[in-house]
């Protein structure tokens, strides 16, 4: 009755054999021994422990068994009560088994929480951080119009901000440099026009003075004086007219037309406007098919002509010009090469300036011009010279198909 009021079973010893249990009948059936453990009998009775607890096993299932001792009133011990945990074990087994799921599965969730909430910790960081090392790309690639849409309201934002202003403070800079770098340009241009203008404009005021002095003098040669001035003066009416044509072709290049156009009869048809210049030899070296190339016809003449007279003008007496022409791994390759005086290798670096030429007459935009052409068709120039060795330019196309 009292095993089932407290829900627990318990047995009686009298000193070292059993006596009475809420269970008797395992006793009976010869399950668990009627006499006390040896362990127990030691700790209880002999050392006089108020507690003892006993591991014991049947078969393969191990148990534990609680000891205290019943007291007389005088303290002497006159049995021991003891509650095994046999009865219970697979009920214990059973709630281990549920707390121990419990807390594993309370360790998951939180693990998963972690995970996730330092996901989202590491994102708020790694997001606005990846959002700048995006931008600092863009900027270092020339894209100085980068905004950052969203900006926080922390450290990382206090960056951003000052990203934001560095992009603005080199936009600014950027265009104020650009439009210095206009003025300089055009300041310089307007240097060299005027020195260029003031050349010819010198001889034709002395020579108009001069005929008018002659004319009051009344000379008698005055008819033959007065045909060396109109010389003098067409000549130099002839210098200004081509300066201003070079400044207004490279100020303003006319509207391109591109087209497939066969750059061998190009080549051959400058070459014909130049064999008026006897002392040069002209040697041409061409593909039997021929070579198109998708560009402006009216400028690849330009290009040929202005190589063309820098060739002539480079050769102090009889010289040869060779020009060829060749197909290769999907380019037009032209090369043209003069026995002229050639350039010197400090100046190579500055051919292709446009205020820059090795020569006393011209403004020294032929070569810019020749430059910005092959740019514009997707193309490629190299230029090869000696002081005395003479030149050797390599223009290269890609090929265009004849259907484009």
């Amino acid at each position: 009755q009292v095993a089932a009021m407290i829900k627990t079973d318990f047995n009686i010893y009298l000193i070292r054999s059993f006596f009475a249990g809420s269970k008797p009948e395992i006793f009976l059936a010869g399950v668990l021994d009627p006499r006390i453990s040896a362990d127990a009998y030691a700790n209880v009775v002999v050392q006089r422990k108020r507690f003892f607890i006993d591991h014991q096993q049947i078969g393969l299932l191990p148990y534990i068994v609680g000891y205290r001792p019943i007291l007389a009133e005088d303290g002497s011990i006159i049995g021991l009560i003891s509650v095994p945990t046999l009865y219970t074990q697979i009920e214990m087994n059973e709630d281990l088994t549920r707390r121990n799921s419990f807390l594993y599965g309370v360790y998951v969730l939180a693990i998963l929480l972690s995970i996730l909430a330092g996901t989202a910790f590491a994102n708020q960081i790694s997001a606005p951080l990846k959002r700048l090392m995006l931008a600092t790309r863009q900027v270092g690639s020339g894209q100085l119009d980068v905004r950052i849409s969203r900006i926080r309201m922390d450290e990382i934002g206090e960056l951003e901000q000052a990203f934001q202003q560095m992009t603005q403070d080199l936009r600014r800079i950027q265009a104020e440099m650009m439009r210095a770098q206009r003025e300089l340009a055009w300041r310089e241009m307007a240097k060299q026009v005027a020195h260029e203008i003031k050349n010819p404009l010198t001889p034709m005021k002395l020579a108009i003075q001069h005929l008018r002095q002659a004319y009051t003098d009344g000379v008698k040669n005055f008819r033959e004086l007065f045909q060396q001035v109109s010389d003098t003066l067409l000549e130099q009416i002839d210098t200004l007219n081509r300066i201003a044509s070079e400044f207004s072709l490279y100020a303003k290049m006319p509207e391109r037309k591109p087209e497939p156009c066969d750059l061998q009869q190009i080549i051959r048809e400058a070459v014909n406007l130049h064999r008026q210049h006897t002392r040069i030899t002209f040697r041409e070296e061409y593909e039997e098919q021929s070579c198109l190339v998708l560009a402006d016809r009216e400028e690849m003449r330009r290009v040929f002509i202005n190589l063309l007279q820098n060739s002539i003008q480079a050769i102090d007496g009889p010289g040869k010009i060779t020009v060829s022409c060749k197909c290769a791994s999907g380019n037009v390759e032209i090369t043209i090469t003069d026995t002229g005086v050639g350039i010197p290798a400090a100046l190579h670096d500055r051919i292709f300036e446009p205020n820059f030429s090795t020569k006393t007459e011209g403004m020294g935009l032929g070569l810019a011009i020749v430059k910005q052409i092959v740019d514009d068709a997707r193309g490629s120039i190299d230029v090869k010279s000696s002081s005395g060795a003479g030149t050797s330019v390599t223009i290269r196309f890609p090929i265009a198909n004849p259907a484009s």
